[in-house]
């Protein structure tokens, strides 16, 4: 399905404003000049260095982007199937598993935006399952090591790495079948194995003076933000958009005590079988730690971004497994395997209504920085023909436009970290600017969406602070001068 999306839809794929970053490293790291800068990004580098690498063989950035999505969405899908097989010894439960993987609308669409999702839950989800072998059979110690080394690669695709090593340390300090003496010891070895890639590239990149951390404590609506993430992977809330927040909370407990009761059946019915209880443990103490990363972010980062699928997505397929294993385990009653295949029914029901409706809306305009709408629009093009010699600022996201224009571009300062913009600071910037625009040949472009309303400042703001006339008005923004 994946492969005739490529092959057919008119847009391509995916391009998020991260996307750019990491295409733009990637370029950096074929070409092998200024691969520094590349390291030094605050983007994790194993995303980029892959691109590159697939590039050398004729592939342009892009088409490398959708050949590792293309490759890890069926491999991915095979690594989930064969982890409830492997685990319940069911191939029903197992195929069922890949299958409604296949039509998720969650998991699409990780796998069609040029982004380090399909990568990093290949190589995060396999040395997890690794790490739980090992637990399940403590003989066999080169799996400890396999594991920590390929979470260590997993963390420098995505920072969300690191709640799998911490997941990883608790596990083998809970489960692990040794002495505490021993259990201490190896969890010492895989912590420092996991960490060793993130540490020598920290080192690489050094740390930004700017970095800063700022508590802030979050209010309800986070995660109620949050809760209705995870309601839409069951039901699909945009039937009733004016219930949205009662059926997020009814759903999550719901599904919070029918998983506790399924935990609980499940450790009498297989009490004989240790790495089904095992893997259930572990999944559940990675959602866990993926919650405590997340939650660490938005508190002392300030992290505004919303909590979406792609947010939350190893929580998904953390739960996704576990829901699979507890359910396989209790099938042997009847009634429990009516409820199973109603539940799974619905699930398949909706998921196949949600991928529809996204691939629809894929074919028809696109997604993200490819997509139909920047596409045609007439504002980039005229910031294409602008004089090449004028510098051009932004209030969006200077790399981004930069992408799709092919000129360079500047950003214009922006309220996203609220802690970190102090008014004397935000003087300071714009009165640079200001200066800036009076003695180059410039133009401000202001675009207007939902987002940079929400966290950018507003055009009567950036017009009063650098003192602008506007010169020419299109749909999505307008193109200002200096007076």
């Amino acid at each position: 399905m994946l492969v005739l999306f490529y092959l057919f839809a008119p847009w391509g794929i995916g391009i998020h404003k991260d996307s750019v970053a990491y295409i733009f490293a990637a370029d950096l790291l074929k070409e092998g000049k200024d691969a520094s800068i590349a390291l030094r990004s605050k983007w994790p580098p194993f995303f980029p260095f892959m691109i590159s690498f697939i590039s050398y063989f004729g592939f342009s950035l892009e088409e490398s982007c959708k050949i590792i999505n293309v490759s890890f969405f069926g491999v991915n899908i095979f690594l989930g199937g064969y982890i409830v097989y492997r685990v319940t010894q069911s191939v029903i439960s197992g195929c069922i598993a890949a299958l409604l993987l296949i039509i998720s609308p969650v998991f699409v669409y990780a796998h069609i935006m040029a982004m380090s999702e399909p990568l990093f839950l290949f190589i995060a989800f396999y040395s997890y399952f690794l790490l739980i072998l090992y637990l399940s059979y403590p003989e066999k110690k080169f799996l400890l090591y396999l594991s920590a080394s390929g979470i260590g690669f997993a963390t420098i695709t995505r920072y969300a790495g690191l709640a799998f090593i911490a997941a990883g340390v608790f596990s083998i300090l809970l489960f692990c079948n040794k002495s505490f003496i021993k259990r201490f010891k190896e969890s010492i070895i895989f912590g420092a194995i996991a960490f060793f890639p993130i540490i020598l590239w920290g080192r690489m990149k050094g740390t930004s003076p700017h970095q800063g951390y700022n508590f802030h404590l979050p209010g309800f609506d986070k995660l109620l933000e949050g809760l209705k993430t995870g309601s839409k992977w069951i039901f699909d809330l945009s039937l009733w958009p004016q219930f949205n927040d009662t059926i997020a909370l009814i759903i999550f407990f719901v599904f919070v005590f029918a998983l506790t009761y399924l935990y609980i059946k499940q450790k009498k019915n297989r009490a004989d079988n240790n790495l089904s209880i095992i893997t259930v443990n572990m999944f559940l103490i990675l959602a866990a730690s993926y919650i405590v990363l997340v939650t660490g972010f938005i508190l002392f980062k300030h992290v505004n971004g919303s909590l979406d699928n792609r947010k939350l997505l190893p929580i998904f397929l953390a739960l996704y497994l576990v829901v699979f294993i507890l359910f396989t385990s209790n099938v042997e009653k009847r009634k429990m395997l009516l409820m199973i295949a109603l539940i799974f029914t619905s699930y398949a029901a909706t998921s196949s209504f949600q991928s529809f409706k996204t691939f629809s809306r894929l074919k028809r305009q696109g997604i993200g920085l490819k997509s139909k709408k920047w596409s045609k629009s007439k504002l980039i093009k005229r910031i294409t023909e602008l004089p090449k010699e004028a510098s051009i600022f932004t209030n969006t996201s200077s790399k981004a436009i930069e992408y799709i224009s092919g000129r360079k571009i500047r950003s214009l300062p922006s309220k996203i970290n609220k802690f970190n913009s102090l008014k004397k600071n935000r003087e300071i910037s714009f009165a640079k600017i200001k200066k800036y625009l009076s003695e180059n040949p410039s133009y401000v472009v202001i675009f207007d969406n939902a987002r940079i309303r929400r966290f950018g400042y507003k055009e009567r703001e950036i017009v009063e602070a650098l003192d602008l006339i506007d010169m020419e008005e299109y749909a999505d923004g307008t193109i200002f001068v200096p007076r």
